[in-house]
């Protein structure tokens, strides 16, 4: 079940970047895909969402369910994901290497997840290459849990219990300087 929430979050980010995309190509005549080819990425997404709540339903039905006891950060696609920043990420949104996301740091930057309710803790760790004045809170259900003041360099661990709901970082820099790294986030039942 909680793979099928991934595919869905997944899915759900797809299609609307897809619809972004379309909105680009309508006010300014430039996009990254043409409009048939994003119809064919939303329709395919929402066909294959299917394919996977049918195969969920199977598996639980025929008692073939697995319980996963970790989660990589990775195994979550975005909903709402940082775009822009200095340096290399100027106009771009954040990278995937592993199970890390890279994100250049702007004015004011989220990476944010929906995460079910069936994890008891999360680790992981926010790495900073040269960021100045920059405030960065770890969200869980919602809510500020940490706020952590960065300057500079640093490796910072992150351990958060209970982790659910709308889960990931709100990043202030008033310079919007440097890059963040959210690192090795695993989620464990």
């Amino acid at each position: 079940v909680s793979r099928l929430y991934c595919r869905y979050v997944e899915a759900t980010a797809l299609s609307r970047r897809a619809v972004f995309d379309i909105a680009l190509e309508h006010l300014t005549g430039k996009s990254e895909n043409s409009l048939a080819e994003n119809q064919r990425i939303m329709f395919l997404s929402a066909v294959q969402l299917a394919a996977d709540c049918v195969a969920t339903l199977m598996a639980i039905s025929g008692g073939r369910a697995v319980v996963e006891k970790q989660r990589k950060l990775s195994g979550f696609a975005p909903f709402y994901y940082p775009i822009g920043g200095g340096g290399n990420f100027q106009l771009r949104r954040y990278e995937l290497d592993g199970n890390d996301f890279v994100f250049g740091v702007n004015l004011e930057a989220r990476l944010l997840f929906k995460i079910p309710a069936v994890y008891r803790s999360f680790s992981g760790r926010i790495i900073a290459e040269e960021v100045e004045n920059t405030t960065v809170e770890i969200i869980n259900d919602g809510e500020v849990v940490r706020s952590i003041q960065v300057d500079g360099n640093a490796d910072i661990a992150v351990e958060v219990e209970n982790p659910s709901g709308i889960f990931g970082l709100k990043v202030r820099a008033p310079r919007g300087k440097g890059e963040l790294t959210f690192a090795d986030g695993v989620f464990n039942r």
